[in-house]
C-alpha cells in the first residue's frame, strides 16, 4: 500500500501539470483567435478575450494624451500631424487577422475607385495640392499613400513587410494620408517637420540616396530621417525595434476628430497586434510644441 501510494503522490503532480498546460495551450491558441471586446478609455486602451474555457483575460496598455518628452515643429503649411508613441513593442513578421484585414479593406477600395479616378479622391487631391503650394511636384515625386493606393486599384498586392508597418501602410490607404512608422530609440527628442535643406539627403528604403532639397522632409537632431515620399533607412523598423515613433500627416483642414480616430485606430492595431505596453499620443497644428 505504501509504494502504490508513493506511485500515485508522483502521478497526481504529473497529471495537474498535464491538465494545466493543456489549458495554457489552449487558452494561448484561442486567445490569439477570438477578440471578444475593445475598451477605449482616456487613460486605458484593453483587449478582453475569452478562451474556450470561459476564461476572460485582459490585455491592456497606458494610453496617455500626450507625447511626454517629444517636442515636434511642424513647419510646413496646410498640415496637421498626428504622433503617437508605442513602447515595448514585439515584432513580427506576419499577423493572419491583420492580414485578413487588409485583404477586406483593399477589396472594398478596389470596389470604390479607378485608377482613373484615385487622384480625385478628397484625401489624394488634397495631399497632393499641399505638395504642389510646396513647390513639389506630385507626380514627379508621389506621395506615399497616392503610390501604395495605387498598387491596390490596379489589383496589386499591398507589400506585406512586418506587422509593425503593415499597420501603418493599412492606415494610409484607408485614409489617404502619409503614415510613417520609425524607429523611436533611433531618433533625438525634438523633431522637424519642414522642406529638406540643400545638401541633405539620406540612404531610402529599397531606392539608393535620396536627395531631399526642397523635400517635405521629418528631421530630428540628426538629420532628416523620414519623408511622405520615402523614408530612411536610418530608422526604419526592423526586428531590433522595441519602441516605435508613427507620424500621420494629415490635410491641416481636415476634421480633428477624425484625426484623433485614425490615430486611436492606429494605437489600438498596436496593442492588439504588436503588444504594445504603453501609447502616447497627440495631434500638433503648424506649431512648436511645448
Amino acid at each position: 500500500m505504501r509504494a502504490e501510494g508513493r506511485n500515485n503522490a508522483r502521478f497526481i503532480p504529473f497529471l495537474w501539470i498535464t491538465i494545466i498546460a493543456d489549458r495554457w495551450l489552449s487558452f494561448r491558441i484561442s486567445c490569439s483567435q477570438i477578440l471578444v471586446e475593445d475598451i477605449a478609455e482616456r487613460s486605458k486602451l484593453a483587449m478582453v478575450v475569452t478562451n474556450k474555457f470561459g476564461d476572460v483575460d485582459t490585455i491592456t496598455a497606458d494610453l496617455s494624451p500626450d507625447v511626454s518628452g517629444l517636442r515636434v515643429c511642424v513647419e510646413l503649411t496646410g498640415l496637421k500631424v498626428g504622433i503617437i508613441e508605442a513602447l515595448d513593442i514585439q515584432y513580427t513578421a506576419f499577423t493572419p487577422e491583420l492580414s485578413r484585414e487588409i485583404d477586406t479593406t483593399c477589396h472594398r477600395l478596389r470596389g470604390l475607385h479607378s485608377f482613373d479616378n484615385l487622384r480625385q479622391w478628397e484625401s489624394v487631391h488634397a495631399l497632393r495640392e499641399i505638395f504642389r503650394k510646396w513647390g513639389v511636384d506630385p507626380s514627379k515625386y508621389r506621395p506615399s499613400p497616392e503610390a501604395l493606393l495605387g498598387r491596390v486599384i490596379r489589383g496589386e498586392a499591398l507589400p506585406r513587410i512586418s506587422t509593425i508597418v503593415d499597420i501603418g501602410n493599412l492606415g494610409a490607404i484607408e485614409m489617404g494620408w502619409s503614415y510613417g512608422c520609425y524607429n523611436r530609440e533611433r531618433l533625438s527628442d525634438f523633431i522637424e517637420i519642414r522642406l529638406g535643406k540643400a545638401g541633405e539627403q539620406y540612404e531610402g528604403i529599397g531606392r539608393q540616396t535620396m536627395r531631399l532639397e526642397g523635400r517635405p522632409v521629418f528631421a530630428d537632431a540628426y538629420g532628416p530621417f523620414g519623408s511622405p515620399i520615402r523614408d530612411s533607412t536610418r530608422t526604419m523598423v526592423t526586428e531590433s525595434t522595441h519602441d516605435l515613433l508613427a507620424i500621420v500627416c494629415a490635410p491641416e483642414n481636415s476634421c480633428d476628430s477624425i484625426l484623433e480616430e485614425a490615430i486611436s485606430r492606429l494605437a489600438e492595431r498596436l496593442v492588439r497586434w504588436c503588444g504594445a505596453r504603453e501609447v502616447k499620443k497627440k495631434i500638433v497644428k503648424g506649431t512648436l510644441d511645448d
